[in-house]
């Protein structure tokens, strides 16, 4: 994969994009603003409805849209219209899970806010999966890449390192 294949980068909120006092560091603001001066979307992924999104992270310009409620909704952030919206019963969602893990297709389901998404369709889908110091075990052993835990600017250096942003990203990895 080139620095030019990438176009969307998905983050979830608590300890991936925010460290563990809920905070955007600075640095991984700028890091996310590079990327998206490329042209590179940057799309907040969260449990949370959007106003229970962090001012910080609801204020950043480039946000345009972000996911939420663990998937159920799809929102545009500059017009507050809900582009798509999903809900079913737990039911109907772990049947539909088990025929998809079948399909070559790529979907998560959540229950009582915890995610599910089986090793095969992790596989396809990221063309390049990231996963933070401080995430799961089983995570981090699938994923392609691996950066520096959400104290430590992980998602920044995620960032440059796909994007190669130069001498910086050759000193932290």
């Amino acid at each position: 994969m080139s620095v030019n294949d990438v176009k969307l980068i998905a983050l979830d909120l608590d300890g991936t994009l925010l460290n563990s006092d809920k905070a955007l560091t600075a640095r991984t603001r700028a890091a996310l603003e590079s990327a998206a001066e490329r042209g590179v979307r940057i799309v907040p992924a969260t449990g949370r409805f959007y106003r229970g999104m962090p001012e910080a992270v609801r204020a950043l310009p480039f946000v345009r849209y972000a996911i939420t409620m663990n998937g159920a909704q799809v929102l545009d952030a500059e017009t507050g219209e809900t582009i798509c919206s999903a809900e079913i019963s737990t039911e109907e969602a772990l049947a539909f899970y088990e025929h998809l893990d079948t399909l070559p297709v790529i979907c998560d389901c959540y229950i009582d806010g915890w995610g599910y998404m089986t090793a095969s369709m992790q596989e396809r889908a990221a063309g390049v999966g990231v996963a933070m110091a401080n995430g799961h075990p089983e995570v981090r052993a699938a994923a392609d890449m691996l950066t520096d835990d959400c104290d430590a600017d992980g998602v920044a250096r995620g960032i440059e390192r796909l994007l190669d942003m130069g001498e910086e990203q050759k000193r932290v990895f």
